[in-house]
C-alpha cells in the first residue's frame, strides 16, 4: 500500500513542510527532558541457588492439609527469580517535538 499522507496538500499546490523531529529521553516520573544520551543504572541483588530456597508448603491445620495439592512448591523460588529479573528493568520514555517552522 502506498503512503498518501499529505497528497491533498501537494495536489492543491500547498507547499508541505518537512518535519524536523527532535527526539530526547524523558524522565517518566517528572516529565522532564533528559537530552539525547542517558546512563541507566540497575542493581541486581544476589539470589540464592534453587537448592538453598525452601519449598513452599502448607502451613498447618485442616484447611492447609486439604489444599496442599494446590500449593506451588516453587513459589519462593519463582518470587526470587521474578524479583531478580525485575531489578534489570527501568521505565524509559521519550519526548518527540516537531521543530519545523
Amino acid at each position: 500500500m502506498k503512503c498518501r499522507m499529505g497528497a491533498a496538500d501537494r495536489a492543491g499546490g500547498v507547499e508541505a513542510e518537512q518535519p524536523a523531529l527532535d527526539v530526547q529521553f524523558c524522565d517518566p516520573d517528572q516529565h522532564t527532558e533528559l537530552g539525547t544520551r542517558v546512563v541507566i543504572r540497575y542493581g541486581l541483588s544476589p539470589v540464592p541457588g534453587d537448592s538453598d530456597i525452601p519449598d513452599h508448603g502448607p502451613g498447618g491445620g485442616l484447611a492447609a492439609a486439604l489444599s496442599a495439592h494446590l500449593a506451588n512448591q516453587n513459589f519462593y523460588r519463582d518470587v526470587a527469580k521474578f524479583t531478580w529479573a525485575s531489578g534489570m528493568f527501568r521505565p524509559l520514555a521519550f519526548v518527540v517535538e516537531n521543530r519545523a517552522p
